[in-house]
């Protein structure tokens, strides 16, 4: 009887080894050349509503900076500088990434930045906020966060 117990707590202690680990390898480091890579190109969705805070039409270059423009047809609005706090993978093949910029326009503003590139399907989603604070997990959701998506132009 003793074995018997000892056995279903090795198993169970397998177990939850076996999830924790697996848990943990669901991020996976990318480099910031990979990054780019995916992120760099034109990005377009004529769907949202026409605005400075929800461009249609986003320009990502890897120099770190990005172009937006209110429509696709129109000149550009303003350039964002980028600095990327953290980029990786998720065991989907999804790039993410969490960043901060600013727009030269109002450069008083700081934003805060969480990102996802699907890359089968060729999408960009990101929600964004104007804070100081940065975004610590995915809500798109949140009433206090842009939430956008683009798709692959180029």
């Amino acid at each position: 009887m003793k074995n018997r117990g000892m056995v279903f707590i090795s198993i169970l202690i397998v177990m939850i080894l076996t999830l924790t680990i697996s848990c943990a390898t669901t991020r996976q480091a990318i480099t910031e050349d990979e990054f780019y890579t995916y992120w760099t190109g034109t990005w377009i969705n004529t769907d949202l509503h026409r605005s400075d805070w929800t461009p249609q039409k986003v320009v990502n270059h890897p120099t770190r900076t990005q172009d937006r423009y209110t429509a696709p047809d129109m000149p550009k609005a303003c350039t964002h500088p980028y600095i990327f706090k953290d980029v990786w993978k998720d065991s989907k093949g999804n790039i993410w990434y969490i960043a901060t910029s600013e727009c030269y326009i109002t450069p008083d503003t700081p934003i805060q930045e969480y990102g996802k590139i699907n890359i089968t399907d060729n999408t960009y989603e990101l929600i964004y906020t104007l804070s100081n604070d940065p975004i610590e997990e995915w809500e798109p959701d949140n009433p206090l966060y842009f939430h956008l998506i683009y798709y692959r132009s180029d």
